[in-house]
């Protein structure tokens, strides 16, 4: 009889368990479809059924950030650590919440404990790359620039990690490290058209201006409808005094996208080159209008103060551009 009460036991023990996957699963998906309040609702049923279970409160703080309700998603965090004091993804997504609310300092205590606890290389990877994300806000180059080495020794492969490497390089100068970084990035995702245009770049910053022009001509066969890779070609052949080729990359641009101000500057710079002073003054006064000071600061104003006689009026307004050079983050 003994031994068929401690099976009944066990079965009733294990269907409680399936009964509470069933319910966070559940939870999940409502979460996914954006149905915060069915999720919360669904998720407090397992807690009811397992209060000490960890993956219930996680799930719970992460549908309570759905609803903004970041305090209530921290006191859950918070009473993880009640439990288990050694959960590092606890400490994960502390550290993001603090983040989020720009207390960097204690968010970077938290992924040092994340990574404290965490025995899986893999998992340890992705802290290693908040950490170094929270450290560069804070102008931290260098540290960060430690735990995305830590990364990597972890896995040399990510494309994300391998971008983000070369950019924290090239920012304090270590050209040849972030050279090295994106050519590596090139050979193992050769279809990604961000380190073509990144690695043309890093050789226009050092003068390297064939290297740059191949590198951009590169990313224009990958995508030949980009107007900043088109913007910043013009550029470069600006600089190497091609000014027939720049006129037709930059005109390329504004066809396909007429309202980065940038490119109407580049424009304006090879009209004043060819001595095309009027049709510089337009374009200035256009880079002007698109709202260039905003993003960019006094030099068009300037450009045109010094070439063009006339006074303009500034209707400035600012334009969201998409760039390739920018950090990427890691999933």
């Amino acid at each position: 009889m003994k031994y068929i009460i401690l099976l009944l036991l066990f079965i009733s023990a294990s269907t409680q368990a399936q009964n509470v996957e069933k319910l966070q699963d559940l939870a999940l998906e409502q979460y996914n479809k954006r149905k915060y309040l069915d999720a919360q609702t669904t998720i407090k049923k397992a807690i009811d059924k397992k209060p000490r279970d960890i993956d219930n409160r996680l799930i719970y703080s992460q549908i309570l950030l759905g609803l903004d309700k970041v305090n209530e998603a921290e006191a859950q965090l918070l009473a993880i650590l009640l439990i288990d004091k050694e959960n590092a993804e606890t400490y994960n997504r502390l550290a993001t919440i603090y983040v989020s609310l720009n207390d960097l300092e204690t968010g970077i205590e938290m992924y040092q404990k994340a990574i404290e606890y965490e025995p899986e290389d893999s998992i340890k990877f992705l802290y290693f790359n908040n950490m170094a994300a929270s450290k560069g806000l804070l102008g931290k180059v260098n540290e960060a620039i430690e735990d995305l080495e830590k990364a990597y020794k972890i896995d040399s492969n990510k494309f994300a990690l391998l971008n983000n490497l070369a950019i924290n390089y090239e920012s304090i100068g270590r050209y040849k490290e972030s050279i090295a970084m994106q050519k590596r990035n090139i050979q193992l995702h050769p279809k990604e058209i961000a380190p073509y245009v990144n690695l043309a770049f890093t050789y226009s910053n050092i003068d390297s201006l064939e290297q740059s022009e191949r590198y951009f001509t590169k990313a224009l066969k990958m995508d030949s409808k980009e107007p900043l890779i088109y913007s910043n070609r013009a550029f470069l052949y600006y600089k190497q005094k091609k000014y027939k080729k720049a006129l037709k990359d930059i005109n390329k641009s504004i066809e396909i996208y007429p309202h980065n101000s940038y490119a109407y500057r580049n424009r304006a710079l090879i009209h004043l080159a060819t001595n095309r002073k009027n049709e510089a003054c337009i374009d200035l006064e256009t880079a002007t209008n698109k709202g260039f000071k905003i993003r960019y600061g006094d030099e068009v104003e300037n450009l045109y103060l010094e070439n063009c006689s006339e006074p303009y009026t500034n209707h400035a307004f600012s334009y969201t551009l998409t760039v390739f050079k920018c950090l990427i983050p890691i999933t």
